[in-house]
């Protein structure tokens, strides 16, 4: 009992140096921010972080990328696909996230091509450090991890942008963090945190207690469900 209550503080200590950490780094190299661009479709709490944690950068491609992907047999519809992911999300700089060796750095699409399951799939972003794993959007805009094999983390990139600023709100505003590995946590009279859209990733609430639920990249990495799980509680989190 006192091991785990020794982990729980050092998750909450080391949570919080990280994205303390970050936020000087973002006003260093930002200094005073210029107008940031939302996306259309977020809550508020996806838009303040955005405007708080991230920056845009003018993402440059190729003028000949549309010419070049169509004479490769791509169908148009991927192609257009492709491109109006760019047009939403190119260019975006996200700070670390809380797993996943702190996720994508930005992202940009790139590599489209055949998905194993059928459609088509690109890379949704540069990862920041992982060289073990990378991520990418699935044949049906599915935001996912993949190692040895694709898995969904959320229904969407939105679901994952949803996911950070709901892990940025609440490690700043919980009274107690602790970190929880393999077991299965009891969210009996919990309700699923819906803009989060997850799927091996998922957000719970009850009252002012917030659950994240990550399995994903372990399963990416073909461990069976009940080693893969990590979960993280956060406590005190008033709405």
């Amino acid at each position: 009992m006192i091991a785990a209550q020794i982990r729980f503080m050092r998750a909450n200590v080391a949570g919080r140096q990280m994205f303390a950490r970050w936020s000087r780094l973002h006003s260093y190299y930002c200094g005073i921010r210029p107008f940031i661009r939302c996306p259309d479709g977020l809550t508020s709490r996806a838009e303040q972080f955005i405007r708080d944690y991230c920056h845009w950068f003018d993402l440059e491609t190729p003028p000949d990328r549309r010419r070049r992907l169509l004479e490769r047999g791509i169908p148009e519809e991927q192609v257009d696909r492709y491109e109006e992911y760019d047009r939403r999300w190119g260019g975006l700089v996200l700070p670390p996230a809380p797993l996943y060796d702190e996720g994508p750095w930005y992202l940009a699409a790139d590599c489209l091509e055949p998905s194993p399951e059928g459609g088509w799939r690109f890379e949704s972003g540069l990862e920041r450090t992982s060289g073990c794993f990378g991520f990418e959007i699935g044949p049906n805009d599915e935001f996912a991890v993949r190692a040895h094999a694709p898995v969904a983390l959320h229904e969407s990139v939105e679901g994952w942008i949803e996911a950070m600023a709901l892990a940025y709100d609440a490690v700043h505003r919980a009274t107690r963090i602790s970190r929880i590995d393999r077991e299965e946590v009891d969210l009996d009279g919990f309700e699923p945190v819906p803009e989060v859209r997850g799927v091996t990733d998922t957000w719970w609430r009850r009252g002012e207690t917030l659950v994240a639920v990550h399995t994903g990249v372990n399963l990416s990495f073909c461990m069976p469900l009940d080693q893969a799980r990590v979960t993280r509680i956060y406590e005190g989190v008033r709405r």
